[in-house]
């Protein structure tokens, strides 16, 4: 039985370079939480959304598995906004930063298998905000984006150069901030960490 990986599948969605660049990633249905507040902060809600979503991620890769249609859990992703503003979140206080984490999953993946993989995670005794998952389908069209490396408290420098670079080539951002999480930062480094940053753009206004 072949393993699907949905990184290798979705090359433009998970592979970026140092330097700033235009990219489409390919659109694809998400595991996804939302929620307001730090990463680190606010009651632990984004963490607690994490364990959710990873803890219905392995569930369903299970529950699928059984089909014979196994796949690779990938990387954890956020969107990060603040109302009223999609580019200014970084400078606003944390308890007024907006997310919504995510995980890409297969097209096969039905509304019914969550409620398959929560009937699972109550049986084992798991807890964890489960209701709160949802699927999603995220198209962002065309992007700008660039691999971070480094610490997270070192973004907002290569998020000015890829938002300077965006300008340059004619467009202006929308939507939300994108992050995709190479890394897991339990077993990585700081110095080590790699996040792709994205935004989506369009063309600015002649």
């Amino acid at each position: 039985m072949d393993k699907l990986n949905l990184v290798r599948a979705n090359p433009q969605a998970y592979k970026a370079k140092t330097a700033p660049q235009i990219a489409a990633p390919e659109p694809g249905q998400y595991l996804a939480v939302d929620g307001q507040g730090g990463p680190n902060e606010d009651g632990g809600a984004f963490q607690a959304a994490v364990g959710a979503l990873y803890g219905m991620g392995w569930t369903l890769k299970f529950l699928h598995k059984a089909k014979e249609q196994d796949f690779q859990v990938p990387p954890l992703e956020a969107f990060w906004s603040v109302e009223g503003s999609d580019d200014a979140w970084l400078t606003a206080p944390r308890s007024a930063w907006r997310w919504t984490a995510v995980i890409r999953l297969p097209d096969f993946v039905e509304e019914a298998d969550l409620d398959a993989a929560r009937e699972q995670l109550a049986k084992k005794g798991k807890e964890g905000p489960f209701d709160l998952v949802e699927l999603r389908a995220i198209d962002e069209g065309p992007c700008v984006q660039v691999l971070h490396l480094g610490p997270y408290a070192d973004e907002p420098a290569t998020i000015d150069r890829m938002h300077d670079f965006a300008s340059e080539q004619g467009f202006q951002l929308r939507g939300r901030h994108h992050e995709v999480y190479l890394s897991d930062p339990q077993r990585t480094k700081p110095e080590r960490l790699k996040t792709i940053l994205r935004h989506a753009v369009e063309p600015a206004p002649s």
